[in-house]
C-alpha cells in the first residue's frame, strides 16, 4: 500500500495527521531523558490526564507498569540491596525511569484510543520516513 502527501493545504495538513503524537514520538524516542521529560509535558500541557483507569479485569493500561514498584522494592528488600548506600540512587533513577513509561504509555493509548486508525496510519508513515 502506498501513501502520498497531500499539496499544502493548511486545512489539509492540520487533519492529515495526529501531529500532537508525532512530536511525541520525535521527542520521546531520543536517548537522552531530558527530551522525554520535555516530550512528556508537552503532551501533558496538550492533554492533561492522570486517570490511568487501573483494574484488574479490562484495564486500560497493563498492569504490570503499576505493579513494578511494590515488585522492584520487595525484590530490593529481599536481595538486601539497600545495605549498599550506592544501591538507592541507581534504584531510585530506575523507579523514575519506570514513572516516565508509565506516563507515556498512558498518553499514547490516550492519543491512540482518539484518533481513527487511518490517521495514526498516516502519522506512522511519516514518523517512520
Amino acid at each position: 500500500m502506498t501513501i502520498s502527501l497531500p499539496g499544502f493545504d493548511i486545512k489539509r495538513w492540520k487533519t492529515y495527521a495526529d501531529w500532537r503524537l508525532l512530536i511525541f514520538l520525535l521527542l520521546f524516542i531520543n536517548v537522552r531523558i531530558p527530551f522525554k521529560i520535555v516530550a512528556l509535558i508537552f503532551v501533558y500541557i496538550s492533554q492533561f490526564n492522570f486517570q490511568f483507569g487501573f483494574k484488574l479485569r479490562n484495564s486500560r493500561i497493563p498492569l504490570f507498569y503499576l505493579l513494578v514498584f511494590p515488585i522492584a522494592i520487595a525484590a530490593a528488600v529481599i536481595n538486601q540491596n539497600f545495605s549498599n548506600l550506592y544501591y538507592i540512587p541507581v534504584f531510585g533513577w530506575a523507579l523514575i525511569c519506570w514513572a516516565l513509561a508509565l506516563l507515556a504509555v498512558h498518553q499514547v493509548k490516550l492519543m491512540v484510543d482518539k484518533t481513527d486508525a487511518e490517521t495514526i496510519y498516516r502519522t506512522l508513515i511519516i514518523f517512520l520516513s
